[in-house]
C-alpha cells in the first residue's frame, strides 16, 4: 500500500469510527509521499521547516481539514507533551509539539536514507520504537 493510500485509509476510518492517528503521523503520510519533490538538507530541523514552509504548512492545513482537528484538540496535544498551555505560544507549540515529528520524518530521511522509497523511510522512521503512549506518533501498518 503507498503512504497516499494509508493516508486515504486512516481518513476512511475517521468517517467510519471518528478515530483519528496523531496528527504528526498523518503529515508524514502526506511529506513523505513527495518526498523527491524535496532536496535533501543537511540542516536543523528550523531551517528545514523554513525551507520548506509552504509545502509543510499546506500539509498541516490538510491533515487539520480533512480529519477535523480544532484548537482544542491541538491544546490537548500541547498539554500532554509539555504539561501546560501558554495562548501566545500557540501556533509554535501546534508546529513543535503536535506536527514537528511529521516533518522531522522527512528531514531524517532524505538527510539519512536517501536511497530509501517514501515507504521505506516512513518504515524505519515509525518503527515500534518510537512509540510511547497515547499521545505519541504511532506508526499505521499497512505498508508493503
Amino acid at each position: 500500500m503507498t503512504l497516499i493510500e494509508l493516508y486515504n485509509k486512516e481518513l476512511e476510518d475517521y468517517y467510519d469510527t471518528g478515530e483519528r492517528n496523531h496528527p504528526s503521523n498523518l503529515l508524514a503520510l502526506l511529506l513523505l509521499n513527495k518526498k523527491d519533490e524535496f532536496e535533501p538538507l543537511k540542516v536543523n530541523e528550523g531551517e528545514f521547516y523554513d525551507t520548506y514552509k509552504e509545502e509543510i504548512d499546506r500539509g498541516i492545513e490538510k491533515v487539520t481539514k480533512d480529519f477535523n482537528f480544532s484548537k482544542e484538540d491541538f491544546i490537548n496535544y500541547i498539554e500532554e507533551s509539555l504539561g501546560s498551555y501558554v495562548e501566545e505560544d500557540y501556533e509554535d507549540d501546534k508546529l513543535w509539539q503536535v506536527f514537528s515529528e511529521g516533518f522531522g520524518a522527512l528531514h531524517w530521511g532524505l538527510m539519512y536514507r536517501t536511497d530509501c522509497s517514501g515507504e521505506e523511510i516512513y518504515s524505519y522512521y515509525f518503527d515500534d520504537a518510537r512509540i510511547k503512549d497515547n499521545n505519541y506518533v504511532k506508526k499505521i501498518g499497512g505498508i508493503k
